[in-house]
């Protein structure tokens, strides 16, 4: 009697430890509060977003090509063929040269009277030679006879002219330069010159030049009449 109930006291405790040991209830274990290292789903979203497309799209447009101008239409009224007649062809025969008729000087200038010149007259265009007539506007000046020999006569200008039998005509001016000559003596006084001269240059001591010293410096100073 004793030992069975002992059994029975001991009993409650064996199921105690079964129950210890068999671990807790599937269903306890499922409605308790996760701990905080497992969770049952997904806490965070993945940190790496996947790369965004580009939004922009390409803001350079090709240009438009120029349109092309349009040809210019054709003429509706077409060249006119070439001229089947030839050309008549250069005339062989050059023209005839027209009349004419020239001096071989056109001024003429003497220094000194009873000088000469011989004017010399041409002509162009004509077969034959007609006759040449000379004449002076001025005789006292410069005289022709009728060959074209011109004589400077006296200072001044006057103008000879030579006229064909067939109306041509052409001229030369005559210009006679020089002083006539006057029967008064001439004076220079030497000795003011020299004394002026002498006066601003050192030359020494003057002597007296001898005719071999001045011919051989001056020539043909001796041959001058001097007083």
């Amino acid at each position: 009697m004793r030992r069975s109930f002992s059994l029975l006291a001991a009993l409650p405790l064996c199921l105690a430890l079964l129950c210890a040991c068999a671990g807790p209830d599937p269903q306890d274990v499922s409605s308790a509060a996760p701990s905080a290292g497992i969770s049952g789903e997904p806490s965070e979203t993945p940190s790496e977003a996947p790369a965004q497309q580009p939004s922009e799209e390409l803001s350079e447009v090709p240009p438009e090509s120029p349109s092309p101008r349009p040809s210019a239409p054709p003429s509706q009224n077409p060249t006119s063929p070439p001229s089947s007649k030839p050309s008549p062809p250069p005339s062989e025969e050059p023209s005839a040269p027209q009349p004419g008729m020239a001096l071989d000087r056109s001024e003429l200038v003497f220094t000194a009277p009873e000088h000469t010149f011989q004017l010399t007259v041409s002509f162009t265009g004509m077969e034959d030679t007609p006759g040449v007539v000379w004449t002076s506007s001025d005789e006292g000046v410069a005289a022709v006879d009728g060959s074209g020999l011109v004589t400077a006569m006296a200072p001044g200008t006057a103008t000879i002219t030579a006229k064909s039998d067939n109306g041509l005509a052409a001229s030369c001016i005559v210009r006679c330069r020089w002083e006539e000559a006057s029967d008064q003596p001439i004076e220079v006084d030497l000795s003011a010159f020299a004394n002026a001269v002498l006066s601003q240059y050192d030359f020494g001591t003057p002597s007296l030049a001898g005719d071999d010293s001045i011919a051989q410096h001056f020539s043909g100073l001796t041959s001058i009449s001097a007083q």
